[in-house]
């Protein structure tokens, strides 16, 4: 841990830089230090970073389901009860919203695994098995490999000024926290439990990630219609990932969801 010193983590404060406290890093010797510089290293240590973000938000996520799927559950099984209008309709906008900085969030840890995983990787190892005559080739080659591994995770010099965009997406994931006051927990048969439970959604953080995650996405949006199309890594590749089924759909410079529209 960076500084080694305990840093509690408070629900009320966890955020996309709440693990910034953990540090990666490595201590080589010569001749490994050629390859493995200082430069290097902090370049791992952001793309360390940025990994621990998105799987933070799809933990989030994920445990917002958790809470969530007994209630979809019993909103179904009560379906011929008279819901008060407000409570069903509150409760189907998180439902949608979730779904949508969930497929976003899921779209983008797949794209930067396989990514990094099946194509700058087995680059790497392909040129260390064709290219590399010296430990000078050795650095060069890591370094190119590096630098892809920055594009891929949107963090390097050319792609940075929209990061903060995707940032802004995955803290929409960690506020989900704050839709349920008081949590849901075991969600009875009957409707007056029902309707307690749904009365618990706190609307109005529901509409405030709403707004923050349209106007991300729609920033996004705009930044991929004027981005290069023929990019093996950025924006482009990625934005093909999150459209994929037709999920999004581009009228003109607009973009409409095909599926699920809050």
């Amino acid at each position: 841990m960076k500084g080694h010193r305990p840093m509690p983590l408070s629900t009320s404060t966890l955020g996309v830089h709440a693990f910034n406290f953990l540090g990666l890093g490595y201590r080589v010797d010569w001749p490994l230090s050629i390859v493995l510089t200082a430069g290097a290293l902090q370049i791992y240590a952001e793309i360390f970073s940025f990994l621990i973000q998105v799987k933070l938000a799809v933990f989030s996520l994920t445990d917002l389901w958790c809470s969530l799927k007994d209630l979809v559950q019993c909103v179904n099984r009560n379906h011929t009860f008279e819901h008060p209008e407000s409570e069903v309709s509150h409760f189907n906008i998180l439902m949608k919203l979730r779904h949508q900085v969930n497929h976003f969030v899921c779209t983008l840890q797949q794209y930067v695994v396989s990514q990094l995983s099946h194509v700058s990787w087995c680059r790497f190892l392909h040129s260390l098995h064709n290219k590399v005559k010296d430990m000078l080739d050795l650095e060069s080659l890591h370094m190119a490999y590096l630098m892809d591994s920055l594009h891929i995770c949107f963090l390097s010099d050319e792609t940075r000024h929209i990061a903060s965009k995707f940032e802004n997406v995955l803290q929409c994931a960690l506020d989900f926290r704050f839709c349920l006051t008081g949590g849901i927990g075991d969600v009875g048969i009957n409707q007056g439990d029902l309707m307690a439970k749904l009365s618990r959604i706190n609307i109005s953080q529901v509409l405030a990630i709403k707004r923050t995650f349209e106007r991300n996405l729609k920033e996004l949006h705009v930044c991929y219609l004027k981005s290069p199309k023929n990019r093996e890594f950025g924006l482009s590749p990625f934005w093909a990932y999150l459209k994929y089924n037709e999920f999004y759909s581009d009228d003109g410079n607009e973009m409409t969801y095909y599926a699920f529209p809050v």
